[in-house]
């Protein structure tokens, strides 16, 4: 379970700046992994016919798309949760 700022738990003591960096970071590896992605994914669309059956590597770029979504989606949320309310990820 995340804490806050303030709380005491049996972790070692992070900064404020340090936390912060770290999430940073987490956003912007998990923002290169979407654009790869995305990039991959509408560079197989276009090669497909209009019409035709999706193939495997289609299905498996739709597939890592949709999880590099989510991962983002997580990142930013992990960020925005640390600056508004002060809570730490418990993966920190």
């Amino acid at each position: 379970m995340a804490d806050h700022f303030g709380e005491r738990k049996e972790r070692p003591h992070f900064s404020v700046e340090s936390v912060e960096a770290e999430l940073l970071r987490r956003v912007g590896v998990a923002w290169a992994s979407l654009r790869h992605a995305m990039e991959e994914f509408h560079g197989l669309r276009t090669e497909s016919p209009e019409g035709a059956e999706p193939t495997v590597r289609l299905k498996e770029a739709a597939q890592a798309h949709r999880n590099a979504i989510d991962a983002y989606r997580a990142a930013l949320k992990q960020l925005n949760d640390f600056i508004l309310h002060g809570t730490i990820p418990d993966d920190l």
